[in-house]
């Protein structure tokens, strides 16, 4: 089913060598998404109970039928997958601000 439906095949990891599923997984999700998010673990991801990974990552590659003016662009601190402040200057991402937000919910 997963071939099938998604054009990937399940493999095997041996969850306790750390470095070559993070390596794995990293390596998965950069070839998906075309180097666009070069990883999803850090280095040091342990986690002694893992006993599969479902990994799904997506991109957005298009045009905005609104774009973001610059004026609305500021940096902002940048939390990490389980909420804490990431720190150093790579910390700091440029955020796009929409003071208004038009649902499009009704033409779908």
């Amino acid at each position: 089913m997963i071939t099938k439906d998604f054009g990937v095949a399940a493999e095997h990891l041996d969850f306790k060598n750390q470095a070559l599923t993070v390596q794995t997984v990293n390596n998965f999700v950069s070839e998906a998404t075309h180097k666009m998010i070069p990883s999803l673990l850090e280095s040091d991801y342990y986690e002694p109970n893992t006993r599969a990974f479902l990994v799904n990552a997506v991109y957005f590659k298009g045009q905005w039928a609104t774009p973001f003016s610059p004026d609305n662009t500021r940096k902002e601190t940048f939390y990490g997958i389980k909420g804490e402040r990431q720190v150093g200057t790579s910390a700091w991402y440029p955020m796009l601000i929409q003071p208004t937000f038009t649902s499009v919910y009704n033409f779908f």
